[in-house]
Parts: C-alpha cells; sequence; structure tokens
C-alpha cells in the first residue's frame, strides 16, 4: 500500500487566497516532486526551482557543477534528485517553494503539508478506487486562476501513473527526456536510501562537526564565532513567554540577496550597487514608514487583521494551525519575525508602526477595499469585461459603501497592481488574464445586448464564499442527485456544481463537460440516471449566469421575450426527461453506437458509455 501527502498549495501574496489541494506520492526524489509541482500549479517547466524549509534550514535545488547553493550562515544544502521526500514531508509542516519562471519572474508558493495518507480514495467506473497518480483534489481562485482541473487531472492520470520500482536519481533534464520520449510514469521507492555526496552542510553543522573531532568545547568556539547573538538566543529559549527583540532589519538580512533585489523591484526602491546589508536595511525604512505598512495592511480581510492584533498582544509564542492560517498574509510581509524552533513574534517597531496608522478611517477603508476585491471577483465571473461603472454599480448594492463613480475609481487605484484582478481601460474594466492577445474584445462582441445583471449584495458574498451562484434551485436538485444517486460524499457534490456552473457560464457545451466528467470517472448505474442527470444538466444551464448574456440566465431573458437561445455558446442542448418527475426505472440496453441518452449528439460509445 502506498503513502500519500496532502499538500495545500497557495499562490504566496495572492488575494483574495488562490491555492489547489492535491496528493503527491512518497518514495519519490525532490526533483520528482518538482516535476510533479510544476505540473499540478501550471508552472513552465523548468529545473530552476528551489525548496525552501525555513524551520529546518534546509535548501534544495536541480545539483549543477561549480554551484554554491549554501544560502546563508544557518542554511544546509541538499541535491534534489539525491534527497527523497520521506524525512523531511513527515516531520515539517510547511515548505516554500520557488520557480523561476519567463522574463525572470519568480513564481513563488507556500505548500502545506496537511496530512500523510496510507489509501487514498478517488471516484472512477465502478465505484472509488486508491489513487495511482498525483491529484488535485480542490482548487480556490477567482476565474482564470488555475486550468481545469478535471483536465488537469486527467493528465496526471496518463502521464503521471505511479509504479514501484528502484530508486529514483535522475535528474530534471533526464526527466524531461524521458517523458518528451514517451517513458512516462513516476517511479517511487519503497525504501528509498538518500545520497548525501553532493550535500552542503550548514556552518554551525560544520562546528558540531568540528567540534566531535577536535574535543574543543562547542560552546566556546560558538561564542568566539557569533558572539553575543547565541548568548541572545540561549537566553530567549529559556523562557519562550519572554520578547526575544526581533528586528525587521535582521529578519531581512537572512535572506538571499535575489530575494531582497526582487522586494525592492516590487517596493520601487532603487537597489543598484547596494551591499546586501544595506538593502536589506533600506528595505526595512521602507516597509516601516507609515504610508506604506497602511497601503499593505489596507488588503487584510477581518480575521486577518484580527489574528494579526492579537499576536502583538502576546510576545513570543508557537502558534497554532487555525493562528497559522490567519497570520499568514502578514507573515508574508515580513511583518512577523519566525524562528526556528517555530515561535513567532511581531517586532516592537511594527507594533510602533501599527498604532499610529490604525485608525477608525484605516478600519472603514480596509473594509471598503476587501469589498472591492469580492465585487471584483463577481465582475470578473459574470461578465469578463464591461464598462468600469457596472463594477461601481455591483460596489455601491452595499448600501452604506455606495459611492460616486469617482470615488469608486479612487477605492479601484489603492489595490496592489499584483492583488487587483482586474484592469481598466478606456472606461472599460476586464479580468487580467482577458488581456492575452485582447481576449477581452472577443467576449464583447459575442455578448447579448441585453442591460448588464448586476448581483445583490448577498449573490457577491456568495460567490466569494463558494466560487458560484448557489441559490438557484436547479443546481440544489444537481447536488442532491450527485449525493444521493451517484453516491458523491457533501464536498465532491459542491465541487461538481461548481465546476458545471463555471463551465456553462463561460458557453460550453453539454458534450464538452460531459468529456471531462466521463474523464475524472463519473459512473451512471442505468439509462434512467443518465437521462435524469441530462434534464438536471438542461435545467442548470438554463440557471446559469453567463458571461455571453451579460450576467443573465438564458430563462430570465426566455421569459422577457421570445429570443432564441440557441447562438454561439449559450446553446440550450435539447434532453429528453423531467427534472422534477422521475422517468421510470426500467432497463433498457443501449448498444455502442446508439445515440448517447444524455443528449450530447455523440455515440454512446464515445460519450457516457466511454470504458
Amino acid at each position: 500500500m502506498m503513502d500519500w501527502f496532502q499538500l495545500k498549495m497557495k499562490i504566496k501574496g495572492a488575494k483574495p487566497p488562490v491555492w489547489r489541494r492535491g496528493f503527491v506520492p512518497e518514495g519519490i526524489t525532490f526533483t520528482q516532486l518538482a516535476w510533479m509541482l510544476e505540473e499540478m500549479l501550471d508552472c513552465e517547466k523548468t529545473d530552476n526551482y528551489e525548496f525552501d524549509f525555513y524551520q529546518k534550514k534546509v535548501t534544495l535545488n536541480e545539483w549543477k557543477e561549480d554551484v554554491n547553493y549554501r544560502k546563508g550562515f544557518f542554511y544546509s544544502y541538499r541535491s534534489a534528485s539525491d534527497t527523497f521526500v520521506n524525512e523531511l514531508l513527515s516531520s515539517e509542516k510547511w515548505f516554500t517553494f520557488r520557480v523561476q519562471q519567463e522574463e525572470g519572474r519568480k513564481a513563488e508558493y507556500r505548500i502545506e503539508i496537511e496530512k500523510k495518507a496510507s489509501e487514498v480514495m478517488e471516484k472512477q467506473k465502478g465505484g472509488k478506487v486508491p489513487i495511482q497518480s498525483p491529484l488535485i483534489s480542490k482548487e480556490v481562485g477567482f476565474a482564470g486562476s488555475w486550468s481545469d482541473s478535471l483536465e488537469k487531472n486527467s493528465l496526471l492520470r496518463e502521464k503521471y501513473q505511479v509504479y514501484n520500482g528502484e530508486a529514483d536519481y535522475r535528474s530534471f533534464q533526464k526527466l524531461r527526456e524521458d517523458f518528451e520520449s514517451g517513458n512516462d510514469g513516476i517511479r517511487v521507492c519503497e525504501n528509498p536510501e538518500s545520497r548525501t555526496e553532493r550535500n552542503q552542510l550548514s556552518m554551525p553543522d560544520l562546528i558540531n562537526q568540528f567540534v566531535d573531532s577536535s574535543g574543543i568545547q562547542r560552546e566556546e568556539l560558538l561564542k568566539n564565532l557569533l558572539g553575543e547573538e547565541i548568548d541572545k538566543r540561549k537566553k530567549s529559549q529559556g523562557n519562550d513567554q519572554k520578547s526575544r527583540d526581533p528586528m525587521v532589519k535582521d529578519m531581512l538580512s537572512s535572506y538571499e540577496k535575489a530575494d531582497l533585489t526582487e522586494m525592492a523591484k516590487e517596493l520601487h526602491l532603487h537597489y543598484s550597487r547596494l551591499k546586501k546589508d544595506d538593502l536589506a536595511e533600506k528595505i526595512a525604512n521602507e516597509i516601516l514608514t507609515p504610508a506604506v505598512m497602511r497601503k499593505r495592511l489596507l488588503i487584510l480581510e477581518d480575521r486577518e487583521i484580527a489574528a494579526f492584533e492579537a499576536a502583538m498582544e502576546r510576545e513570543c509564542f508557537s502558534p497554532t494551525d487555525e493562528e497559522w492560517e490567519g497570520l499568514d498574509a502578514v507573515f508574508e510581509m515580513d511583518y512577523i519575525a519566525y524562528f526556528r524552533d517555530e515561535y513567532i513574534e511581531v517586532p516592537k517597531e511594527v507594533i510602533q508602526v501599527y498604532q499610529t496608522i490604525n485608525t477608525p478611517q484605516f478600519q472603514r477603508e480596509r473594509k471598503r477595499l476587501n469589498w472591492m476585491l469580492k465585487c471584483l471577483e463577481s465582475f470578473g465571473f459574470l461578465y469578463g469585461v464591461a464598462p468600469a461603472k457596472v463594477a461601481c454599480e455591483i460596489y455601491s448594492q452595499k448600501k452604506e459603501y455606495a459611492v460616486s463613480y469617482e470615488e469608486f475609481l479612487e477605492i479601484f487605484q489603492k489595490i496592489p497592481e499584483e492583488m487587483n484582478p482586474c484592469s481598466l481601460a478606456d472606461g472599460k474594466m476586464f479580468l487580467n488574464v482577458l488581456k492575452e492577445k485582447r481576449l477581452y474584445r472577443k467576449i464583447e462582441k459575442i455578448q447579448r445586448k441585453v442591460d448588464y445583471y448586476i448581483p445583490s449584495e448577498a449573490e457577491v458574498h456568495d460567490y466569494d464564499q463558494n466560487k458560484y451562484f448557489t441559490g438557484e434551485p436547479a443546481y440544489w436538485k444537481l447536488k442532491e442527485f450527485f449525493s444521493q444517486e451517484l453516491k458523491y460524499d457533501t464536498e465532491e457534490a459542491e465541487e461538481l456544481c461548481a465546476f458545471i456552473y463555471q463551465e456553462f457560464a463561460k458557453g460550453k457545451m453539454l458534450s464538452d463537460i460531459m468529456g471531462v466528467l466521463n474523464g475524472s470517472g463519473m459512473v451512471f448505474g442505468s439509462k434512467w440516471h443518465i437521462e435524469k442527470f441530462a434534464s438536471l444538466m438542461a435545467d442548470a444551464n438554463n440557471h446559469t449566469r453567463m458571461f455571453e448574456l451579460r450576467g443573465h440566465m438564458p430563462a430570465e431573458l426566455s421569459e422577457a421575450r421570445p429570443v432564441p437561445l440557441q447562438h454561439s455558446g449559450a446553446k440550450i442542448v435539447p434532453m429528453r426527461g423531467s427534472a422534477d418527475k422521475p422517468a421510470e426505472p426500467k432497463e433498457k440496453k443501449i448498444y455502442p453506437n446508439d445515440p448517447c441518452p444524455c443528449g450530447s449528439g455523440k455515440k454512446y460509445k464515445k460519450c457516457c458509455g466511454k470504458k
């Protein structure tokens, strides 16, 4: 039986949160893990990646000749292709995964190791079976954040089948060559043994090694090398409730120069010719200015600001997983110090600046900005592109936040560019993902010439929580069908409804959606199940808010006036059966070349009858 690690893979700094949950096997090297994560996270395939276990002070990269990978005084280095994941993923709670992308851009993810499971099941034809490949089980994000997860899982099943074998020490380049030549699959080892020849020890480890061989007293050697810093650490570890007096500059000085340079760019600071410590000091001074801290903290949600303020009331403490969840965003801003023993502390200089900016006006503005982000998510989902005044109208659905168009634009401009899902040009607003090849113009051309549907405050909150509008009875019936007839659990049924809603909203046809669902292992027990599902899908399609219809449902427009709904992507597929009156569950043999009862227009063997 194979063990699997459940990982929560979060895009660092994304607001609102964007993450995927998935499973990867034990018994693989970090090179194999990098290959899988780059696929699961939609990254370009590259050997320019890095694993950073901050608590353990271990970094792993693809080993290359004549490169010194040691990351600072306290870090040790391990070769990714020589090191198996078992030890670190079993002992640590999280790590950072960085990938160098095109044009020098670095994608960065916080990967939380949620649990280790001896068996993970998924639905396939014939019932639930153990997974045999990496799997994405859930995702959260606004439209366009991720590729389609069901299609991604189909690819993972096809190309990343896991099989047992000898230890696999292949390099990233060798993996690429083998995959490109058709040698798919991931080889796992039941009792792997990591190789250490290319590892590089941290300076404390080297000191320990030297002490063991020379007989010199370790305390005396450390004191001579590190002086008062070690004494300070020892004293603070004796009573963890006392402050360790961290400084933001010292926290930043532990980073690599390249990371500090990226931070300087984001903060629009001049950094050329600055030494590492000078650059760390310059960044610290910048992020501790009241204006900069105010701008950065404005994007925090209520639960995050509450967690931050609670942390300020304590000195040095070890946070629970729930507390970490609330503090993660502030930690990424470098306003929280993290120590090797997994204790944290908000530096006093951070607290002092926060106290100067924490006014009723700041809190009101922060709440407005959070409401803005939720409105932009709904805007992007409903239309993709529309006049900015439509977004203003959505924002004003919250009565206490009703504003003029000019005031709305002022609030919009306060969202940090890297956290804003939308862009503004010539009075139009559109999703950033539609910038490429000006896709938003194509959407404009196919949109029906009707008024834009404006969601209510409750609907905006509903989409923020569930990533689709859950209030339609058609989707209640569909979810009930998944749970009661196809035996999906509640979470799976909810995720299927969200996927179907999002696909219909983008104008996908039933046959397209059925192809993906079939690939995911959806099983229908009888012809009655197929016809019932087809009828429910027709009803769901008619009650989905669509890009093409400017956020309206086909059912709303057909009630308003007798317009045909068959053009372009919003076609209503004719299907037999009734969603309210079940068909008689009388069995009738369906032959492979018969038309599929679901109404997709395909032969049964090419649709719901796929094996």
